[in-house]
């Protein structure tokens, strides 16, 4: 594991002019998310400093031509969500921010038909869905193999990979992408949802990713996915340390791990802290309502669903927060409902599929608590508590050697969680395997017996 965090060797002046350059980059081509990462970034810097350099973005080869108003067009539409829409007008474009947009409207008016196509949240992927992804897929690759494809084609043409479940093509293809452009934050994030080892990570970093101050954020996404919060923790750390004390998203990140190192009150400081700098901010908030229901304060649990209910209730996080909120009060079937309604709004939410299944189990529905779980590691197969939720649904069930195995693919994601290890113990002495159910319980109490039941368990 490489602890040598490449933001130590990189100007602060020079952190800022890049950002600049990549917010109007960003804003440009209609990659909201990026943008609005790299504004959050650049205005939480303590020394932010506007430079005249920084405030030119290098697409001359689109301004002042022919496809300009085009271009421009068709732009309005993509952020009007029109995307069949932007696509027909730069169908006959050559230029590479043009095919960029072209092939990007194309990619979201997929995924915009799927979803509105989708009659109900348990649906499969239909075949028309993966047929227009093949297409997409053939028309990038026609390009990539003539090398017309700059950092945002090759961007689209992972996703689609990935989409199609193309993994190593996609990652391959992501690693040009981030080569080509350093500063593409969306192309790190989507590299870092496919890395599925630490000895992956390990073999990227050294080898074949660019030495850039991004990677240390990469680096940090993917150790908290693989439970390494502490990595993860470090790194962001000197991040605040060299002037992103004030960052949302830093700061959010460090809950998130306070959180999965199960140390709920700095969490819950820390998001404290967030909710001042940024009131209306509902990003991460969910995970702050897990938080709060988790340390059963009632009143501050009703006091931010009722804040974010008058900020977007039709946001999924407030519908997540909402849900959260009920199911403390005991009022399962309500949240069961806001858990519903939030993935009505986005049905790739994982947080609310892993809630939704732990609602079932308190009604007693474990065919619908599976479905639930089972929907949110098809998302995510790193999403331990889901695994867990599994187990304990088919431990309820009574079906024993299905319970060990999702305990033991929750205790692969998180090994030093002692609540996994307990109840692979349980399950084992429930199988009359005592031997293998002591050295459970042995090992629970060597980790840190977190709910100190390993020792009465093994007596």
């Amino acid at each position: 594991m490489n602890n040598k965090v490449i933001l130590n060797k990189t100007s602060t002046l020079d952190i800022g002019k890049e950002l600049q350059s990549c917010v109007l980059m960003y804003d440009y081509l209609g990659l909201v998310r990026s943008h609005k990462w790299c504004s959050e970034m650049l205005y939480s810097m303590d020394d932010m400093i506007v430079s005249e350099d920084s405030l030119k973005i290098d697409f001359n080869e689109i301004v002042g031509s022919k496809e300009f108003v085009k271009f421009k067009l068709a732009t309005s539409y993509f952020n009007l969500k029109e995307y069949q829409r932007a696509a027909f007008y730069l169908a006959e474009c050559e230029s590479q921010p043009a095919f960029f947009l072209y092939i990007y409207s194309k990619y979201m008016a997929i995924l915009k038909k799927n979803a509105d196509n989708k009659s109900d949240l348990l649906n499969n992927v239909d075949s028309n869905f993966l047929d227009s992804l093949q297409g997409l897929r053939a028309e990038l690759s026609a390009k990539y193999y003539k090398k017309q494809l700059d950092a945002f084609g090759l961007y689209v043409y992972a996703i689609v990979l990935n989409r199609l479940k193309l993994t190593d093509e996609a990652i391959n293809i992501l690693i040009e992408c981030v080569k080509k452009r350093p500063s593409l934050w969306c192309a790190w994030l989507e590299l870092a949802s496919l890395i599925k080892s630490i000895e992956t990570l390990n073999s990227l970093n050294h080898n074949a990713l660019p030495q850039h101050w991004i990677k240390d954020l990469f680096l940090a996404q993917c150790y908290m996915e693989m439970s390494l919060s502490e990595e993860a923790l470090n790194i962001y750390t000197v991040y605040c340390e060299k002037g992103f004390a004030k960052s949302i998203y830093i700061k959010s990140q460090m809950a998130k791990c306070y959180d999965n190192l199960r140390e709920g009150r700095e969490c819950k400081q820390t998001f404290e802290y967030i909710r001042k700098l940024d009131p209306y901010n509902l990003d991460f908030m969910d995970i702050y309502s897990n938080v709060l229901f988790v340390l059963e304060e009632h009143v501050q649990l009703a006091i931010l669903a009722q804040e974010a209910c008058e900020i977007d209730k039709y946001k999924p996080e407030s519908c997540c927060i909402i849900g959260n909120y009920y199911s403390l009060q005991n009022e399962h079937h309500k949240a069961v409902n806001y858990f519903k309604r939030a993935l009505k709004l986005n049905p790739n939410y994982l947080q609310a599929w892993t809630l939704m299944g732990h609602e079932y189990m308190e009604l007693k529905n474990s065919t619908s608590a599976i479905q639930s779980y089972t929907n949110a590691i098809d998302l995510n197969a790193k999403d331990y508590r889901a695994w867990y939720g599994l187990g304990q649904t088919y431990e309820i069930l009574k079906l024993y050697s299905y319970s060990l195995y999702y305990y033991k693919q929750a205790y692969l994601l998180r090994p030093n969680d002692s609540r996994f290890i307990v109840a692979m113990g349980d399950v084992y002495a429930k199988l009359e395997k005592w031997d293998e159910a002591k050295r459970c319980f042995i090992k629970a109490y060597t980790v840190g017996d977190y709910e100190g039941s390993s020792l009465c368990k093994l007596a």
